[in-house]
């Protein structure tokens, strides 16, 4: 067997379900009776759905979905501003609300019911070119690769002697899924900076639902955590207690019904010291924890697993060398704790409680708020559409266009292309292709004629040629101008690892 992965959370799902489409022999293992019940995660970012739609996946979330497609933030006095995601340059200009519950549905509908239940890993003995996993069923199974989905308290992360370097945040922060009936839009998200406490409302599919996530003060008391910090021993928050807060913080006619979630929990930052060790990967929540600012953590992990997967089939199929297995860990560690910095600084600034904190936060953001840059930036971080990877090749003298290392933009001219893409994808702007006829990548050529408006040329900055090549999980890998076959094989060359196509 190629593969053996370990947790059927969205990471582990999605991971399974790559696989599967680039015809890899895997197994997917969990501990748990079946999918998750629970909404847990919420919001599925725009890049997060771009691959979804790659994979022909996407109309089967937005159906059942919610898009919300602003963040309001208030203080005690009023409005401090608001961050709008209908501009994203993508085709999901919003953040679509969804219970994990219903992504793994959705994944594991996709995946084709493949996940083995009720089994645990319970030992790991890697060799030079296999590694001997044994079962809760007693099985002993070899595999050549090993990724461990299995969440914050990962046996694989443990079993390698990886540490989980962070941090814990002092506070203890609450959550409830309510029925609310209450001034505020439901297609919008709320977040109340309030003396007494944070109270974010993020709006669920189902008529005047929300998931609210908030302080009690009753709950801000030492040493309730378990020695991972992961666990809460305090009594859940009561309906009650949650509307009497909403009313002080958010609106005073506020009505709460219909609780179907009531629990407290730890706000953990932390960030495995590597995501490989020999043959076996970690991804997900078992390589990374933090804050829900942002709702990035589950998507995260499906990305870790999209980037992740593509290479893992082209090692696996000959196309490349093992080396490149490494680039998952420089890309995605990379990118893991660039984040953790932004949400640990997001939940720092939202949870302020000393008066002039938070009589210069609320002016600061009012202003900061208000700047055309800072609504162009700030949701495109969000969205997760302008991450990109760092140490790719000088690419020529491009005077606009995306650079290497960078998402794709995603053009509808060019959507027919990545679907289903298990290759590089080479696009081409010449008058004559045939000199890459031969390359082995997927080519598209564009010319004057098919791009009779010239939107693509300009975006692009190809008025004089140019070849962009994309990869798999559709970033830029290098792009040139004019386009040299040449070059470009040289480069493909260096992508695989091996010194030869």
């Amino acid at each position: 067997m190629d593969v053996l992965i370990i947790g059927a959370g969205p990471t582990g799902l999605m991971m399974a379900a790559e696989l599967k489409r680039y015809g890899i022999d895997f197994r997917i293992i969990d501990k748990s009776k079946g999918p998750s019940e629970k909404s847990k995660a919420l919001a599925i970012q725009a890049r997060t759905l771009e691959i979804f739609q790659m994979l022909d996946l996407d109309e089967a979330f937005t159906k059942k979905g919610l898009a919300l497609n602003r963040m309001n933030i208030f203080s005690q006095n009023g409005p401090i501003g608001s961050v709008s995601f209908q501009g994203l340059a993508s085709p999901f200009p919003y953040v679509l609300s969804l219970p994990q519950s219903e992504t793994e549905t959705i994944l594991n509908d996709h995946l084709g019911n493949l996940v083995e239940r009720e089994v645990e890993l319970t030992g790991i003995e890697q060799g030079d070119d296999h590694i001997r996993a044994t079962l809760s069923t007693g099985e002993s199974v070899t595999c050549r690769y090993l990724i461990g989905c299995d969440g914050a308290h990962s046996f694989v992360r443990k079993h390698l002697g990886l540490t989980f370097i962070g941090k814990s945040f002092p506070s203890v922060f609450s959550l409830a899924d309510v029925t609310i009936d209450w001034s505020h839009p439901h297609e919008e998200g709320s977040v109340f900076w309030h003396p007494s406490g944070v109270l974010a409302a993020l709006p669920l599919p189902a008529k005047n639902t929300y998931r609210l996530i908030f302080e009690l003060p009753r709950c801000q008391m030492p040493s309730q955590a378990n020695e991972d910090n992961l666990k809460v021993d305090i009594p859940a928050p009561t309906l009650e207690e949650v509307q009497e807060m909403v009313r002080e913080r958010a609106d005073k006619e506020a009505t709460l019904s219909s609780p179907d979630w009531l629990a407290n929990f730890h706000v953990n930052s932390r960030l495995a010291s590597n995501y490989q060790k020999g043959n076996i990967f970690l991804a997900g929540d078992a390589a990374h924890i933090h804050s829900p600012v942002g709702g990035q953590g589950m998507n995260t992990g499906i990305q870790d697993a999209f980037n992740l997967a593509w290479k893992l089939a082209h090692v696996l199929r000959g196309k490349a060398d093992n080396k490149l297995l490494e680039t998952y860990h420089l890309e995605r560690h990379a990118f893991a704790k660039k984040l953790l910095k932004g949400t640990e600084k997001g939940t720092y600034i939202a949870a302020l409680k000393r008066s002039w904190q938070i009589t210069l936060r609320n002016f600061f953001a009012k202003h900061i708020l208000r700047t055309q840059e800072s609504q162009r930036k700030i949701p495109r971080v969000i969205s997760q559409i302008d991450l990109s990877y760092p140490n790719f090749p000088y690419d020529g003298k491009f005077a606009r266009g995306p650079k290497s290392g960078m998402r794709l933009p995603h053009y509808k001219e060019l959507l027919p292309h990545l679907k289903d893409l298990q290759e590089h994808l080479l696009i081409l702007f010449s008058t004559d292709p045939k000199p890459f006829a031969d390359l082995p990548c997927t080519l598209v050529n564009i010319t004057r004629e098919t791009d009779t408006t010239g939107e693509l040329h300009e975006a692009f900055g190809a008025e004089s040629g140019a070849a962009y090549l994309v990869r798999p999980d559709g970033y830029i890998a290098y792009r040139q101008t004019p386009a040299q076959p040449e070059k470009l094989i040289e480069q493909l060359k260096k992508f695989t690892y091996s010194g030869k196509l």
